[in-house]
């Protein structure tokens, strides 16, 4: 099933590459079960805007069974933390990307500790227009 994040990753960086640049990398997949170790997070940096020259990471997951509980959703704040410290850069944006829904609660928890959540994203063109909206891409 991994297939599917990976599929995703690779066509969300041939579409974000118009604007930066991008590279697929595996860190948060370090932080997860065997399962989970060939999901590749997008690292992006925009090229343009007010976000030039700033990082953006995307987590993506599609094919995993859709996060229920808190502990979940803070699990998340550990892997912003892990990923900060992997690059060792700043990152402006993190981006957890899934197709699951994601609780409105949820949602306002991961936005006060600095994670974006795209929930019931269909395709990659779905983060794209998420970073036009938010204003970092035009």
């Amino acid at each position: 099933m991994a297939d599917i994040e990976l599929k995703f990753a690779e066509e969300l960086a041939t579409l974000l590459r118009a604007y930066g640049e991008v590279e697929l990398q595996y860190v948060t997949a370090e932080m997860q079960p065997y399962s989970n170790a060939q999901r590749p997070d997008v690292v992006w940096t925009p090229k343009i805007g007010g976000y030039a020259n700033q990082l953006f990471f995307f987590e993506i997951k599609l094919s995993t069974k859709p996060i229920m509980l808190g502990r979940g959703f803070r699990n998340l704040l550990e892997h912003l933390e892990f990923a900060k410290e992997s690059l060792d850069r700043a990152i402006a944006g993190y981006v957890f990307v899934t197709n699951a829904d994601i609780p409105e609660f949820s949602e306002r928890f991961l936005s006060e500790n600095n994670v974006h959540s795209l929930a019931n994203v269909n395709s990659p063109s779905d983060v794209i227009e998420f970073l036009r909206q938010i204003g970092v891409i035009a």
